[in-house]
């Protein structure tokens, strides 16, 4: 009981502070015009006023504050409340496209730690193990680019070679990046729309799995393994940011357990 009146109280204030950034102006009017009025009920019950001039001044002004209280009342179910539902379910679908973002770089990096007979480990990732992946990743024609290996990380039976793995798993970033900046452009703080927008423009990204990938009858990039591990440990930076945000969002949490649940 006292757990429910909790979030219920926590519910109320966030959409009291909600409502208060939405337009500030109107919000101290309204607290202005709820005062008025309770001013107004105090007078005409216990001020006594023989002048009806100043009676029906007195009337005007409450009743000028009494239609600005039920204006801001209509605004509020009528306009803030919709505004509210919509964006919470644009918020849900974002986060729900951040999270698929974070799980196709997360195959990208198990598919070519699975080249080096390794297993992807967030927390034991540096630029001299990827140095080491690097001399590993022959990008000539009938490499170990052409290495077929499980690519989704699920219990599916679908193989791809690790060359369209990460054509692919590109691409669908590609996708799923400019759904999500065109629908969290207005609300999402610049950050996080910047994180985005650095991972689609990043080397890695734009020009190893986009253009260099692309070429069939060969890859004409010369594999050093320091550049391209830093190139990779670059990209590995940006999901780790990713990574931190979407962990840290609660329609994230409900929604991988709902995903675990599958």
């Amino acid at each position: 009981m006292k757990k429910n009146l909790h979030k219920l109280f926590g519910n109320c204030l966030n959409r009291i502070k909600n409502l208060f950034f939405y337009n500030k102006f109107l919000f101290c009017f309204f607290v202005l015009s709820f005062g008025a009025i309770i001013s107004y009920i105090l007078i005409k019950c216990f001020l006594k006023i023989s002048d009806n001039q100043i009676w029906i001044i007195i009337d005007i002004i409450g009743n000028i504050f009494i239609a600005c209280f039920c204006s801001y009342i209509f605004f509020i179910f009528q306009i803030f409340i919709p505004e509210e539902k919509n964006k919470n379910l644009i918020k849900k679908s974002f986060y729900t496209i951040l999270l698929d973002v974070s799980r196709s770089m997360k195959q990208i990096f198990e598919n070519i730690f699975f080249i080096s007979n390794r297993k992807f480990d967030t927390d034991n990732c540096s630029r001299e193990i990827f140095e080491e992946i690097s001399k590993n990743l022959d990008l000539s024609k009938n490499s170990n680019l052409d290495k077929i290996i499980y690519y989704d990380g699920q219990s599916k039976l679908t193989k791809l070679a690790l060359k369209e793995a990460l054509i692919y798993y590109s691409n669908k970033i590609d996708n799923d990046i400019n759904k999500a900046l065109f629908i969290g452009i207005k609300f999402m703080d610049t950050e996080i729309i910047a994180l985005l927008e650095n991972i689609l423009t990043s080397e890695f990204h734009h020009s190893f799995c986009k253009e260099i990938l692309n070429f069939v009858d060969g890859i004409p990039f010369k594999n050093e393994p320091a550049i391209l591990a830093e190139m990779i440990f670059s990209y590995f930076e940006f999901y780790k940011k990713l990574e931190i945000f979407v962990n840290q969002s609660k329609v994230f949490a409900k929604a991988n357990r709902k995903y675990k649940k599958l």
